[in-house]
């Protein structure tokens, strides 16, 4: 099966956004549309299908048509300024870009030229994602079609998503995460999928109370709980949030908990699927252990450390391939022995691995090993404080010593002090709080760690 025989056998599917419905039968015409426009313009397969676009239906019809026609979909976040779109096209050389006029409800088809003969012999079909680019430069990770089915199963699964479940839908279509998280899995699953705006939180509280599914990853929830604590707001309809993305801090946990949320924690990564492990917290008892866990294994998925250098390695059904621009071609990611490197460091605690950082961030400081990552939640834990960045700096002495940079409403450096010295060892303390107007953020809100 693929996407689109789902989509002719879930005719409750359904996309709603701005007030508008585009039910399943709506978007296979619109389907049958865009391919008959494609193949009139010499469309031939693997070719690169590039949509700039906000999330809505035109992902899931655009996405439909590349699978039908086994072409090569890749999806761009539509606040792109212009400036990185003319250097992505440049990029990717030749390739056809879909833009969606909402008002008419058609599709408009330029032609970005380049290299055509550039193609690999083996044609791609499949999609491109980037990886968010939080820590290291962005990469290119291509997932096949059949990869990415098993990736929409899994995730529709674990989070037990019937015909009837009802999603809110906030994560960029452009990212892994809110692609395999939100998209696919409602298409595979023929759920409902409501589209609200990521920063109308009047919106998103009024739609979380009517749906049963939500993807929300901490930097986006931290605004949401501030708008929900003013107005006293609590959800009895117990939604399922799936959050992760980054490691998810108790503090955050505990809000959630506190909105009357139910919570699942997620690991995973675009170069393997956004739905790797995962684990739910019921209550605030289960936080001494979960904290930091990477969760329970998917079906399929195994999990283990390397034990010279503690680095979290991954196998499973969907592992990607990096992408080369350059040749067009693919190539497998970094591995030890056929298992997938992260770049995560993880420890063993009673046969269970919780994450300390990701490797290339870790601080030595006197030889003690201290995650940045550890340091941030705590200080994200501080009322006010929106955005945090830890990094090492040198030391004469030490090597590298922690060092905090801070967006907060309140640029109160006592009660950071405060609350890190309750929560961490001495030799984590920062040795300097540095308060910033403003950091870079992804697609998804995650902050940009070559902001500072």
């Amino acid at each position: 099966m693929n996407f689109n025989t789902a989509l002719l056998n879930n005719s409750g599917f359904s996309v709603c956004r701005n007030g508008n419905t585009w039910n399943a039968e709506k978007i296979i015409k619109l389907v049958a549309k865009l391919s008959q426009q494609l193949l009139v313009t010499g469309v031939s397969k693997g070719e690169k299908i590039l949509l700039k676009a906000a999330n809505g239906p035109e992902h899931f019809v655009v996405f439909l048509t590349c699978e039908k026609l086994e072409l090569l979909y890749i999806p761009v976040f539509n606040e792109v300024t212009a400036k990185e779109f003319q250097t992505l096209t440049a990029e990717l050389g030749f390739c056809r870009e879909i833009s969606f006029n909402e008002h008419s409800e058609a599709f408009e088809i330029k032609i970005h030229n380049g290299e055509k003969s550039s193609a690999p012999a083996k044609p791609l079909t499949g999609a491109l994602f980037k990886t968010s680019g939080t820590t290291s430069r962005q990469k290119y990770i291509f997932h096949s079609f059949t990869n990415l089915w098993v990736n929409a199963g899994i995730a529709a699964n674990g989070q037990i998503l019937t015909n009837h479940s009802k999603i809110l839908s906030l994560l960029t279509y452009s990212h892994m995460g809110g692609f395999c998280m939100q998209a696919l899995p409602a298409l595979r699953s023929g759920a409902t999928v409501l589209i609200v705006e990521k920063t109308d939180y009047a919106a998103i509280s009024q739609t979380l109370s009517a749906v049963t599914h939500s993807v929300i990853v901490p930097s986006m929830f931290r605004y949401l709980n501030e708008y929900c604590e003013k107005r006293n707001i609590r959800f009895s309809s117990r939604p399922l949030i799936v959050t992760g993305s980054v490691p998810v801090g108790k503090s955050v946990l505990i809000q959630m908990l506190n909105l009357g949320f139910r919570v699942q924690v997620i690991y995973g990564l675009t170069e393997m699927g956004p739905y790797v492990s995962c684990f739910e917290v019921n209550s605030k008892e289960d936080l001494k252990k979960y904290e930091y866990f990477l969760g329970v294994p998917q079906p399929g998925y195994q999990i283990k450390l390397d034990s010279k250098s503690s680095e979290v390695l991954l196998d499973g059904p969907c592992k990607g391939l990096a992408f080369d621009p350059e040749s067009n071609g693919v190539s497998e990611l970094p591995q030890e022995g056929g298992w997938l490197r992260t770049g995560d460091a993880a420890t063993v605690s009673e046969d269970d691995l919780y994450f300390t950082g990701r490797l290339t961030l870790t601080i030595n400081v006197g030889g003690f090993k201290v995650s940045p990552q550890e340091i941030e939640n705590v200080i994200l834990s501080v009322p006010g404080v929106e955005a945090c960045i830890v990094k090492g700096e040198t030391h004469f002495a030490l090597g590298e010593v922690p060092v905090a940079y801070v967006k907060s409403r309140l640029r109160e450096t006592d009660i950071i002090n405060k609350k890190i010295h309750e929560n961490l060892a001495r030799y984590k303390w920062p040795r300097k709080i540095v308060f910033v107007d403003n950091f870079t953020e992804t697609s998804i809100g995650k902050t940009k760690r070559n902001s500072i």
